[in-house]
């Protein structure tokens, strides 16, 4: 259950991390420094914790993208996540395949180590 807790606590400090970050290297980089901090604590849940943080910074940003309210950091550059995904599939579109049957496998590992 705590499990769940830490979970919707990071993807709050990444929404926060979104709203008073404006630049988008200094807040992957608090990410980062957060990831490695959180890896001392609890071990491999650092990588859990990446993810949440990053899809609370992604909320924000692709919210503030959507509506028309960029910073000048967003309109220079997109998100983490779609630059990831689209250059999985113009490299090969085999690659988001492995990263999409990889992410299902770490849930369904995580599941089962709880």
């Amino acid at each position: 259950m705590y499990i769940l807790v830490y979970g919707v606590i990071f993807v709050v400090i990444g929404v926060m991390i979104g709203k008073l970050v404006k630049e988008e290297m200094i807040a992957y980089s608090l990410i980062g420094v957060i990831t490695v901090i959180w890896f001392f604590i609890m071990g491999p849940w650092a990588i859990a914790t990446f993810f949440e943080l990053v899809i609370g910074y992604s909320l924000v940003v692709d919210g503030e993208n959507k509506s028309g309210q960029e910073s000048e950091p967003v309109k220079e550059s997109e998100s983490f996540a779609k630059k990831f995904v689209e250059g999985c599939v113009e490299d090969d579109p085999a690659n988001l395949f492995v990263v999409i049957v990889g992410g299902i496998g770490f849930g369904i590992w995580v599941l089962f180590n709880l």
